[in-house]
């Protein structure tokens, strides 16, 4: 059993205990409640162990196309809602209280549903049931990521490193918590980790790509997504940080582009939202600046968030100040820098006294050192 999941960002039972079968549509989340194979014809790509999250990205049938390590088609009935899931897992643990893995995907299933605190109780009973089960601690990570406890989830996930060194997936979470901190050289680091054991593990790709463009290094950052997408055509969230390269590097059009391919791919993936939504209030080009559509966008990655993601937040006080609402712009970015640490809070910080100013903020191109990736724009000049 691994319900081990990325973070970046999941019926009513029958009396056998299946999930009765639901009418599932693009962008929702639904938990494995029993174990079951990612298949695309005859040819199994990965097994997929009860308790892990997938995101629906098209619907035939009793079959859902899905992606985790694979993209491909898993059956319906071997997968449930998060409200689902919870059932069926109580109904395991019942059964069995001794059931540590029952106890880790149930937490997981109370975290779909935003119940954060009900799932740590869950994991920390996991954890007291096998104090090595590298999933328990890898899972609550995700937990305390979602309550802005950064140096606890990178505790817990040094743990599930600690216990089991060759899941690539503890080490992608890892480099996504060091990306969140502005330690981009870790970050890096654990991706590195990651793709020697599986290079073709797309997070880690896109943990490195994230880490690169941080780093202005958008030419290197073009080529993890590239890689992201030959694995996975169909992953909306490379399309989304493309789509952040390339209007980096001036090419605005093929952006747009990318944008949109995410969008149709997935309209709830909420790193997509968040990148349309800087596009849209920072781009350096007068013609592709719409601070309605960044605002629309910018909150509609923290509604999918639940306002717990400092980044997503942070774009939506860009996209108030492009929109020449600053008493928002100021409110929304005071609340960001609080949720952030370390190297981001300096950065975020020096925003908000833009807003303050009254000036909006611009992308700048990927030619200039990232003290001058933001450009101050006098907003009543415009």
């Amino acid at each position: 059993m691994n319900p081990a999941r990325v973070f970046c960002l999941v019926m009513s039972l029958s009396a056998v205990g299946s999930p009765v079968l639901a009418e599932y549509k693009i962008g929702d989340t639904v938990v494995v409640v029993h174990d079951t194979k990612i298949k695309v014809g005859d040819k199994t790509l990965q097994d997929v162990s009860r308790g892990v999250g997938l995101k629906v990205q098209a619907v035939e049938g009793d079959w859902l196309w899905v992606s985790n390590l694979a993209a491909g088609w898993v059956k319906q009935h071997d997968v449930a809602t998060p409200t689902q899931a919870i059932e069926i897992f109580t109904e395991q643990i019942e059964k069995d209280p001794h059931d540590a893995d029952a106890f880790i995907c149930r937490g997981l299933a109370w975290f779909d549903k935003q119940e954060v605190d009900i799932a740590i109780a869950d994991l920390n009973e996991a954890i007291r049931l096998d104090p090595k089960h590298p999933s328990a601690y890898s899972s609550r990570a995700i937990c305390w990521w979602s309550k802005r406890e950064v140096d606890k989830a990178i505790a817990d996930c040094s743990e599930a490193i600690r216990l089991d060194p060759k899941e690539p997936m503890y080490l992608a979470n890892r480099g996504i918590l060091w990306n969140m901190k502005g330690e981009y050289e870790k970050a890096t680091e654990d991706a590195d980790a990651a793709l020697h054991l599986n290079p073709d593990f797309i997070s880690a790709h896109i943990v490195r790509g994230n880490a690169l463009i941080r780093q202005n290094e958008y030419a290197k950052a073009l080529g993890e997504f590239n890689e992201a997408l030959r694995i996975n055509p169909r992953e909306a969230t490379a399309y989304g940080l493309r789509g952040r390269v390339l209007a980096g590097s001036g090419d605005y059009d093929g952006a747009v582009k990318d944008f949109d391919k995410a969008v149709q791919i997935d309209p709830k993936d909420m790193n997509t939202c968040n990148e349309i939504a800087r596009f849209y209030a920072t781009c350096p080009d007068d013609e592709h600046r719409n601070g309605r559509k960044a605002v629309e966008f910018a909150q509609r990655a923290c509604e999918l968030s639940s306002w717990r993601w400092a980044s997503s937040i942070s774009v939506l006080a860009s996209a108030y100040a492009e929109d020449g609402d600053f008493d928002q712009a100021v409110e929304w970015q005071e609340k960001a820098t609080e949720m952030v640490t370390g190297k981001r809070r300096d950065d975020y910080r020096a925003r908000l006294n833009l807003y303050k100013a009254h000036k909006p903020l611009r992308a700048s191109q990927q030619n200039v050192s990232r003290t001058r990736r933001y450009e101050a724009v006098d907003k009543t000049a415009d």
